[in-house]
């Protein structure tokens, strides 16, 4: 495994592509399978349209993105990057994530399979609220 310029440019272009509101260049680097998901803060998606439906919404919306300490490598076939990733919202409100995607060669270029979003929330803050978001989120112990 090694450090990987192409993956990370890879990641960095899909932030870059959602703040421009290009849906067209968002779907051209995400894996064109039907199992192709992104697990969000309070779902895991379902497959690659629904993915497609959330991009066009949030481009719709005018969410900007932009990594914060990306990290990438490669192995074979496969790559994964990771960091820091803030969304802002039109009225000007940062939501700060934690985020790791999954990329795969498709060709002679790797294609994102999977995108994971998780609030970069503080343990000594979220762990007095987790009944709360369980009950929310209708989930049990």
């Amino acid at each position: 495994m090694h450090q990987s310029d192409a993956v990370a440019a890879v990641a960095a272009a899909w932030c870059e592509r959602m703040s421009d509101g290009d849906v067209e260049g968002v779907t051209a680097i995400l894996l064109a399978d039907p199992d192709t998901f992104a697990i969000g803060t309070q779902r895991i998606g379902v497959g690659r349209e629904a993915w497609l439906e959330s991009v066009r919404e949030m481009a719709g919306m005018g969410v900007t993105w932009a990594w914060h300490d990306l990290r990438a490598w490669e192995i074979g076939g496969a790559g994964v990057a990771a960091g820091e990733m803030t969304a802002t919202l039109p009225n000007g409100m940062r939501l700060p994530m934690r985020t790791s995607v999954f990329l795969v060669r498709d060709g002679d270029v790797y294609r994102i399979f999977h995108m994971h979003f998780s609030w970069a929330v503080p343990d000594e803050v979220a762990l007095p609220q987790l009944e709360s978001w369980r009950e929310q989120l209708a989930q049990s112990n």
